[in-house]
């Protein structure tokens, strides 16, 4: 049996409806809603709730037009100075001069005309200005049409966001926590991510003045911070590398523990031609991103591009063998690009599951990542900070460090104070 629904009403939680939209022109006329809605009690005549909104539409409409109000055009129950005083707000909505009560004509200021914002403009604009990868930049726009989709709004137009659909979002952001979809960490830089964009419309491309997520607090929760290895730890892995089948694997660890190369990015991402032979025999590994096989493939800071001297015990390992045994690019040819054209998210992944099903490395402050930690902390106390910044790749908190660059002897010294590799078994 086929079912008839009438016009305006919709099923909501296994309950009727009546919704009647209101133009965006006459929503300040109903503080803002976008629709009118209500469940019919018992008893209730449908098409008198519908006819009811309707003529306060139109009333709505008529004001708007005219501009004139008279005592009939009151909605019942509605003092006249308060619906007077939402006429006002929406003549200068929409660019009205005057407001005609009776015989009474009162100036109104011509208004700030708001325009909209596309989104996807307004983000090509944060991303040049920012100078961010394009993987970033597919990271944020899923993010902001997850927030677009996840309030209900059927447009994007950023301009048009308010605090509440801010609101709301940090509410669904929290009950998708809560039902298991992602963690709090993952929640919080969601949030973060719609923040930054829209305080960038605000603030640097000044497109309208009022950030609607401005107020809307933030979760509070951080991301576990990275520990170094310990040495037995660091043994047990490098141990277990040398028997791994995975390229990735066998060599990422050995060139990390060893200072070249410190995030998964620097090495999965490699070509053969980053390395080279020096006249005194030192092997060095140039980080570099315009050798890389396409623009996607980003170094994370300036300070990222360096040149670090292979540590003995990698040659000792037989990298070189792996080196010349592949043909001229990537370093790691068997690692699948993903939709960004980039290789060290699969490497990541991989790299992630080695450690915690074959090493047993569980503690979740622990990672590849650690590698990084693991060779500063070692360096700190026997060679300059300007020193281990630079192999590190990181930036120097002493601006006049940045223009130091450390001659190879000095890293090579530097990085055979690290440890000696574990002994095979």
């Amino acid at each position: 049996m086929r079912v008839v629904r009438m016009p305006y009403t919709r099923t909501v939680r296994g309950r009727l409806q009546v919704k009647v939209d209101v133009p965006a022109r006459l929503r300040p006329f109903f503080d803002g809603r976008s629709a009118l809605t209500r469940f019919p009690k018992s008893g209730e005549n449908v098409a008198e709730i519908i006819g009811r909104f309707q003529r306060q539409i139109e009333t709505a409409q008529r004001q708007l037009d005219g501009i004139v109000l008279t005592v009939s055009d009151f909605p019942p129950n509605v003092k006249p100075g308060d619906f007077l005083d939402r006429a006002v707000f929406a003549a200068v909505a929409v660019g009205a001069r005057t407001l005609q009560f009776g015989n009474d004509t009162r100036p109104a200021e011509p208004p700030t005309k708001i325009e909209p914002v596309d989104f996807d403009g307004l983000l090509d604009d944060w991303v040049t200005e920012r100078g961010v990868s394009a993987t970033t930049k597919r990271q944020y726009r899923d993010i902001m049409l997850d927030m677009f989709s996840s309030t209900g709004l059927r447009h994007n137009d950023v301009s048009r966001v308010s605090e509440d659909h801010a609101l709301a979002y940090r509410n669904k952001l929290l009950s998708r926590v809560k039902v298991g979809d992602f963690g709090l960490v993952t929640a919080e830089r969601r949030l973060e991510a719609v923040k930054s964009i829209f305080g960038y419309a605000v603030k640097r491309a000044k497109l309208f003045k009022h950030n609607p997520f401005a107020e809307i607090a933030r979760f509070g929760a951080k991301a576990a911070t990275r520990l170094p290895f310990d040495d037995e730890e660091r043994d047990r892995i490098l141990r277990a590398a040398r028997s791994a089948k995975s390229p990735i694997v066998r060599w990422a660890n050995w060139l990390a523990a060893y200072g070249a190369g410190s995030r998964m990015a620097e090495i999965a991402e490699a070509m053969t031609t980053d390395f080279c032979t020096l006249a005194d025999g030192t092997v060095v590994f140039s980080i570099r991103e315009d050798t890389r096989e396409n623009d996607n493939q980003t170094l994370k800071t300036p300070e990222s591009e360096r040149r670090i001297p292979l540590h003995p015990a990698i040659i000792r390992e037989g990298f070189l063998d792996y080196l010349q045994s592949l043909p001229k690019g990537p370093l790691f040819p068997s690692i699948p690009v993903d939709r960004d054209g980039r290789r060290n998210k699969y490497a990541s992944n991989s790299m992630g599951k080695w450690l915690r099903e074959v090493v047993g490395i569980t503690d979740e402050r622990k990672s590849f990542h650690s590698w990084r930690h693991d060779v500063k902390t070692r360096l700190n106390p026997k060679v300059p900070e300007k020193t281990h910044d630079y192999i590190t790749g990181h930036a120097s908190q002493k601006v006049g460090h940045r223009y130091i660059h450390p001659p190879m002897s000095e890293l090579v010294e530097a990085i055979g104070k690290l440890p000696v590799a574990p002994n095979r078994a």
